[in-house]
């Protein structure tokens, strides 16, 4: 039946990883199987280390098969990224490990998502989980050095492949050393014949241009002299024009100025007796000014208003304006034109009766 259904090495498609290092292990964790498995892996001279992680399940009776089968599926279900499964247990009679050779459990170690080692230990030569796992051994402990040996296999191809890769990049690197050193001798001769090759040339070039840079010299000097008689020449002549122009220019601002100044000295003389005519106006008014606000002073003088039959009374210092500012038996002072009156206050009266003092 397993064989129909294209199961028996379904399980032997996956690829192993080089190194197997996460071991999902399910056995029974009083199983001495399983504790020789973990003591193998760990006490292992080669410095490997591994995780492990233990999904328990009884390994005989009845119920073995289906709690084997509920592991795989806890295994599953746990979304951990095992490298391996491991199906583990000691050794047994021949009906203690007879659940090992059921259909159900056979289908289901070969459809496990994971590669199935088995380690079960039995005196048999072969059971149904062996034939459909993916790699089966005798014992736990097989399985341990199984795995270890797979390891250090790979760390032996990866030592190899280092060694292979340095000779190989030592060999390359001779190889480039050898061939820079002979570019370098061949570039070293060539930089020299070139250097040997430029210097001639620009020594000759040199000459060439010392050469044309005296006949330049040569002719620029011949050039100046010339352009300097030249401009002298014309130098004499717009100087002679500038003073020429300047004469004509001074005597017109003579002229100018002559006429400018009288100009200038009648609009003064204008201005002149526009402003001594305007000064005594100003003068006049401003009289005529001081000599009202004289008279208005003479009127404000308070003589002048005592003279014309006023007085001033006051209490205590202080000018009397009403009636409420004195009292009966107050003593007051008087002030007219020409002296002073002290008065005592027998009675006061408001304006509508008759005032006694």
């Amino acid at each position: 039946r397993l064989e129909q259904e294209g199961l028996l090495d379904f399980n032997q498609q996956h690829v192993l990883p080089p190194v197997i290092q996460n071991i999902a292990i399910i056995s029974s964790a009083t199983a001495a199987g399983y504790q020789d498995f973990i003591k193998q892996l760990k006490d292992n001279n080669l410095g490997y280390t591994f995780k492990t992680i233990l999904f328990q399940a009884s390994m005989q009776g009845e119920n073995a098969a289906a709690s084997i089968e509920q592991a795989f599926n806890n295994a599953e279900l746990s979304l951990q990224n095992f490298d391996v499964l491991v199906l583990i247990r000691g050794g047994g009679s021949t009906l203690d490990l007879s659940c090992f050779d059921e259909y159900a459990l056979a289908a289901r170690i070969a459809q496990s998502q994971f590669p199935v080692f088995t380690g079960i230990g039995h005196e048999r030569d072969f059971s149904i989980a062996d034939r459909v796992a993916h790699t089966h051994l005798k014992t736990p402990t097989a399985v341990a050095e199984y795995i270890l040996s797979n390891n250090f296999l790979f760390e032996q191809k990866m030592t190899t492949l280092n060694q292979t890769i340095l000779q190989y990049a030592q060999n390359l690197l001779t190889a480039h050393q050898k061939n820079l050193s002979s570019q370098s001798r061949e570039l070293n001769y060539l930089v020299q014949e070139k250097m040997h090759t430029n210097t001639q040339w620009l020594l000759n070039r040199n000459h060439r241009y010392q050469k044309a840079v005296n006949n330049l010299l040569k002719r620029a000097h011949f050039d100046l002299e010339k352009f300097t008689l030249i401009l002298q020449h014309d130098l004499k002549i717009k100087l002679l024009l500038v003073f020429q122009e300047l004469e004509q220019i001074a005597k017109k601002l003579k002229r100018q100025s002559k006429i400018q100044f009288k100009n200038t000295k009648n609009t003064l003389a204008l201005k002149h007796e526009i402003l001594q005519k305007g000064s005594l106006n100003r003068i006049q008014t401003n009289s005529q000014k001081l000599n009202q606000m004289e008279h208005l002073l003479q009127l404000a003088d308070p003589r002048q208003i005592l003279k014309r039959g006023y007085s001033i009374t006051r209490v205590n210092g202080k000018i009397v304006r009403q009636l409420e500012d004195v009292e009966d038996n107050s003593q007051i002072c008087t002030e007219i034109f020409d002296g002073k009156i002290e008065s005592l206050i027998i009675k006061k009266n408001n304006n509508e009766q008759e005032t006694d003092l």
